[in-house]
């Protein structure tokens, strides 16, 4: 679905898509030819230029010629998780429809739950959302 949308489109390159299935049905709720904020965290994971290889797609190289692996595979696990401000914007770690957040921390471990409990870390949070110690450097 994302190759005929992006095709649709006429995008070269990155392109931000956010979809969301209801009752069996697919709609797109955004499809932007850009890379989102995911894009350097993706390429961190699996450490694929994605930024270089969208460059390359813009000033018309050939897909084939970018070399890319038939499938990445991290490392690791990695998890990416939101920073809510609350001492600054009261109320912003409600989630809601709408983003509140500043910024996202990525981190990595040897299982999910392990990359998800550093992320938190990282974000200033426990799992049970309440604020913990200095937060740590991201993996």
């Amino acid at each position: 679905m994302a190759s005929r949308i992006a095709s649709g489109l006429g995008a070269r390159g990155l392109i931000n898509l956010q979809l969301a299935v209801h009752h069996n049905r697919l709609f797109v709720l955004e499809a932007n030819p850009r890379a989102s904020r995911t894009v350097p965290f993706v390429a961190k994971a699996t450490r694929v230029p994605l930024v270089e290889h969208a460059v390359r797609l813009l000033l018309g190289e050939r897909l084939t010629a970018l070399d890319l692996p038939e499938r990445a595979k991290p490392t690791r696990a990695w998890a990416k998780e939101a920073v809510f401000p609350a001492e600054r914007f009261p109320g912003a770690a409600t989630r809601g429809p709408e983003m509140r957040s500043t910024g996202e921390v990525m981190a990595g471990g040897d299982s999910p739950r392990e990359a998800y409990h550093r992320a938190l870390r990282a974000a200033g949070r426990s799992r049970r959302g309440g604020k913990i110690g200095p937060p740590l450097q991201p993996a």
